[in-house]
């Protein structure tokens, strides 16, 4: 499977665990742009999902991570 093709998969399955309509009316806009960008920026966008995933998990394990400066 590529990359692109799991983000669309993970972005589907996020909002369908949403469960609100808001969610759903905005899925079809998500995932237009994932349909039509080249596998690189997927492989882009996946690593940016990755970096915040990581911090996601450790907050969910009760570790804190310093946030990054923006």
């Amino acid at each position: 499977m590529s990359v692109k093709n799991e983000l669309m998969a993970i972005v589907q399955e996020v909002a369908s665990q949403i469960s609100h309509p808001v969610a759903m009316t905005m899925l079809p806009l998500l995932l237009k742009p994932l349909e039509t960008m080249p596998e690189e920026k997927a492989r882009e966008v996946a690593r940016v999902i990755l970096r915040y995933s990581r911090r996601l998990e450790a907050v969910l394990d009760g570790l804190e991570l310093d946030r990054p400066q923006r």
